[in-house]
């Protein structure tokens, strides 16, 4: 099975979890047994030649495919998790959202110097989460997996995917605010237009107006 048809079992969900966001629902493509098999030999296929002695999971769902890939090469997993779930000692890696930031932690002895890693993730967004998975790992890191909208994706695109991907939201934002900024100023024009028009017509018109038809009775 191919990863274009993969991808036809991975379920769209248009504005979840808000508004404007295409949710990647691959519980579609879990349930099938089929599918399922297809994606751990795809990735199994990509890096079986590699030499690395872990693979590195992202929270949570990256463990679903990092687990069944780690069983099948004989390779041990390490746990990259969200702040507060890791009892030992932690290293922590920050990294920016569109509205605020978050982090990931993963425990300090859990990778030896020298030591290679399998980094992996289930679905690619803004890039944001792996970035931050590969600077816990630092130089540790051997190569990036995780499944996107058309293909299997590595570390050699990440950069320039995410940098664009950014580029076009900053784009947008401001595309946004500035239409917001224009319908405002557009709004203030037509209401000083207005009571302009108003004004004149209450200083010049009327008057006139009045004056005609007060002549108008007079002669009569």
């Amino acid at each position: 099975m191919t990863p274009e048809e993969i991808l036809t079992h991975i379920r769209n969900i248009p504005n979840f979890p808000k508004p404007g966001i295409m949710f990647k629902d691959i519980t579609t493509a879990l349930k099938n047994p089929e599918v399922f098999n297809a994606i751990i030999e795809n990735m199994y296929g990509q890096v079986k030649n590699l030499e690395f002695d872990y693979i590195a999971a992202i929270e949570s769902r990256g463990y679903l495919f990092a687990a069944p890939l780690a069983y099948k090469m004989n390779k041990g997993l390490v746990l990259i998790r969200k702040p507060g779930k890791l009892p030992a000692k932690v290293v922590r890696q920050e990294y920016s959202l569109e509205y605020g930031t978050d982090a990931l932690e993963m425990h300090e002895d859990a990778i030896a110097p020298g030591q290679k890693v399998l980094l992996i993730d289930d679905l690619l967004a803004t890039g944001g989460t792996v970035k931050a998975a590969a600077g816990l790992t630092s130089d540790k890191i051997l190569k990036t997996n995780y499944y996107e909208e058309k293909n299997f994706y590595h570390n050699s695109r990440y950069d320039a995917l995410c940098s664009s991907r950014l580029r076009a939201k900053r784009i947008l934002s401001s595309l946004l605010s500035f239409l917001r900024i224009l319908r405002l100023l557009l709004s203030s024009v037509f209401l000083n237009l207005g009571l302009v028009c108003v004004r004149r017509l209450s200083v010049y018109v009327l008057p006139k107006l009045l004056f005609q038809r007060a002549s108008g009775v007079l002669s009569l």
